[in-house]
This record gives structure tokens, C-alpha cells and sequence, in this order.
């Protein structure tokens, strides 16, 4: 199932600001949601296209002229998105949400290949709905998923050294 989201109107300040996690595009980040910039009131939901996701679905950006189009994530908290955003819910049972993630992940260039328009080319939900996905045997979707993720985690340990040292160089410098 592919949909998006909405975003209530603006010149109503108490549509924003309650305990309903909002996700933008510029929040997804080839990573899992787990908190928002900006949160909607009920009434703000109500007022809107906007509906709440659950916990494990997939976000496709569609719009975004830098490197936001066609960056994906996954939800770690239930959440509303804006009209950006492409969320994936309700998976095949011949497909493991991860695997499709991942799967997306690696195709960043050509899902922005596929948008269309002239000022701004963006992306649509019929677009991300029709995309190709290989759809291996689970058992290899779950091997790919354990890769993906020790080299993820993998990447993070690396990251975080690198911050470290750099922090170490820096107060080295500072002394």
C-alpha cells in the first residue's frame, strides 16, 4: 500500500505543536524515525490529509531538489507525514519491509531518475507503487537484511571513532 500524507494550514498555529509526531521530507535520512522536528494537534490531523503510520513503515521523500527526492526511512514511532512524503505500509507476506528498504536505499538514483516536472521534478505515489522490486526468496531477504545491518551498525561504530578522534585532535590543537 502506497500513500502520503497532508499538511494542515499554516495560519492555523493550533494545528501544530501537539503529540502527533509529523515527519517532512527533509527528515528522512536513509534512517529510522524515531523523533520529529514538528508535531500536529488531533485537530491539526483532522484538518489535514494527514493520517498516522504505524511503527515499521517505509517513507519514500518525493519532493526536494538537493538530495532529499528519493531518500527513504522507516518509522520507529507512529507518525503523520506531509504531502512529500510516499509512505509504504500494509507489506506482501512475500516481502520483508527491511529487504524492501533496503532495496530502495540502493536505488536512490534512479528513483530520482524517475521524476518528473520543470521548475521542480518530483516524484508521485504511482511512480514509487510501479517501481520494480526483485523479490528474492525470504531466506534471502533475511540474509541480505542481517548484512545490511551489521554493515549499518558497522558503519556507526566507524562514525563515532571518527567523531572522537576528531574531538582529540581538536582539544590536542586547542592545547
Amino acid at each position: 500500500q502506497v500513500s502520503s500524507g497532508g499538511t494542515p494550514s499554516r495560519k492555523h498555529p493550533a494545528y501544530f505543536g501537539g503529540e502527533i509526531p509529523w515527519v517532512k521530507t527533509t527528515e528522512v535520512r536513509d534512517d529510522i524515525i524515531f523523533t520529529t522536528e514538528e508535531t500536529l494537534t488531533t485537530e491539526g490531523l483532522n484538518q489535514s490529509s494527514a493520517r498516522i503510520y504505524p511503527v515499521g513503515s517505509l517513507i519514500v521523500a518525493m519532493y526536494g531538489q538537493g538530495a532529499t527526492r528519493g531518500r527513504t526511512a522507516k518509522l520507529g514511532i507512529a507518525s503523520a507525514t506531509n504531502q512529500a512524503c510516499a509512505v509504504l505500509t500494509e507489506f506482501h507476506e512475500t516481502i520483508k519491509p527491511d529487504f524492501l528498504w533496503y532495496y530502495l536505499m540502493s536505488e536512490y538514483d534512479d528513483l530520482r531518475a524517475l521524476a518528473s516536472g520543470n521548475n521542480q521534478p518530483n516524484l508521485n505515489a504511482a511512480m514509487i507503487a510501479n517501481y520494480p522490486v526483485p523479490i528474492p526468496p525470504i531466506s534471502v531477504q533475511r540474509e541480505i537484511i542481517q548484512l545490511m545491518q551489521s554493515g549499518r551498525a558497522a558503519a556507526a561504530r566507524l562514525k563515532d571513532h571518527a567523531a572522537q578522534i576528531r574531538k582529540l585532535r581538536e582539544a590536542e590543537i586547542e592545547a
